[in-house]
């Protein structure tokens, strides 16, 4: 079954590889039920906080992209591991195993980079820096690319007629 999550994250994601080689993100999702008071007024619930991980190259991207703060959508299938500590007392976890992990717009704008089939678009892309928004949501701000052909470039298209 699939499950959605929105909330925010309470640490960077942590970016580690198994012996093979493969990319495993780690993080944690604040989720907190919003209502109505009598009041009319906004109140937040008492946050649940559920441990989420994605593998692979979407590993990679949510470290590059994701910080403490961010507002994130999870969707993925809940896991239940079980263990036994040292001491022989038993213990679980309930995890969302993601599939993807998106960043909300809803509060807060980003500027994400267009991915090509070797990598990043952009000159923006690797100058990337997160910043925080007023709202504590994290904001991507990167430099623009210049515009018009480059030295050694060959402008195919342009506005003005050729003559």
């Amino acid at each position: 079954m699939t499950t959605t999550i929105v909330g925010n994250t309470t640490a960077d994601p942590q970016l580690r590889y198994t012996q093979t080689g493969k990319a495993v993100a780690s993080l944690t999702v604040a989720v907190s039920k919003r209502r109505k008071d009598e009041t009319g007024n906004w109140v937040d619930g008492e946050p649940t906080f559920i441990r989420c991980s994605i593998w692979g190259k979407p590993a990679e991207h949510v470290a590059a992209s994701v910080f403490k703060g961010t507002r994130v959508i999870v969707t993925g299938e809940l896991k239940e591991s079980t263990w036994q500590t040292e001491q022989g007392e038993k213990r679980s976890r309930i995890e969302l195993n993601a599939a993807n992990i998106g960043i909300d717009l809803t509060f807060a704008p980003a500027q994400p980079q267009q991915a090509t089939a070797t990598g990043w678009a952009g000159a923006g892309a690797a100058n990337s820096a997160p910043t925080t928004t007023s709202q504590g949501q994290a904001a991507w701000t990167a430099q623009q690319p210049p515009q018009g052909p480059q030295p050694g470039q060959q402008q195919m298209f342009s506005d003005e007629p050729p003559f």
